[in-house]
């Protein structure tokens, strides 16, 4: 796992490269965020960051803004003291994929390193069709004839799992813990959201296929005028 970790306390920086290279995580270390975009927007394979949100130089959070303008999609792991459900809730709506508050035990984030990493390779090896649309998994794009929508990595993960159960009812609890995991503090509303952001994409290639929702239950990608399947 090549993991880049973007840490302006350098003494905790190095704290946790250490921590992790022990693991057998290989660690790049950046103190700023012009390091750590300048890395990203190099090319250089990343399979997981973990982001603190107070940086020298710009936020976290501009970073995910960022990457998420620019449909980057690397899994992310928020790393700071802000823990307000409102701090959270503007992370994860722009792709952070779990957050991490300080003070924390250092065994805590090597788990959600993993849990996270597991979940973001945890894709079939093949590409699916359904309806009017083809998807490519390794671009995280859906095609529509000539045309194309590349997505985010959160918004990748929510469209594959709607997509595996294609014409059926994914429950909320079911996509919390096929994405975030079931300990994480996302709620109903941030499913919300990204379904929000899907049925966006899908509209700007006129795509036919759409989200339909169950109140209270979930959620069903199905072809436009058909019903959700028992």
């Amino acid at each position: 796992m090549k993991l880049l970790l973007v840490e302006d306390d350098i003494n905790i920086g190095n704290i946790l490269k250490r921590q992790m290279e022990e693991k057998g995580i290989a660690v790049t270390l950046c103190g700023t965020g012009r390091q750590c975009t300048e890395l990203i927007y190099s090319g250089t394979d990343i399979d997981i960051m973990v982001l603190d949100w107070m940086l020298p130089d710009m936020s976290g959070l501009d970073i995910l803004n960022q990457l998420y303008f620019d449909r980057i999609s690397i899994p992310v792991i928020m790393l700071t003291a802000l823990g307000t459900l409102e701090n959270k809730t503007a992370a994860f709506s722009l792709g952070a994929d779990d957050y991490v508050v300080k003070p924390f035990e250092p065994d805590e984030l090597l788990a959600r390193i993993f849990a996270l990493y597991r979940r973001a390779n945890k894709v079939h090896s093949f590409d699916y069709s359904y309806g009017d649309i083809e998807y490519l998994i390794d671009s995280h794009t859906i095609r529509h004839g000539d045309q194309s929508v590349q997505l985010t990595n959160r918004e990748a993960q929510l469209f594959q799992l709607l997509l595996r159960s294609a014409g059926k009812l994914v429950t909320h609890d079911e996509i919390i813990d096929a994405i975030w995991g079931l300990n994480s503090n996302v709620g109903n509303g941030n499913i919300l959201n990204y379904v929000y952001f899907l049925r966006n994409r899908l509209k700007t290639i006129n795509s036919r296929l759409v989200i339909k929702g169950v109140y209270g239950s979930g959620y069903a990608l199905v072809d436009e005028g058909e019903k959700i399947k028992e």
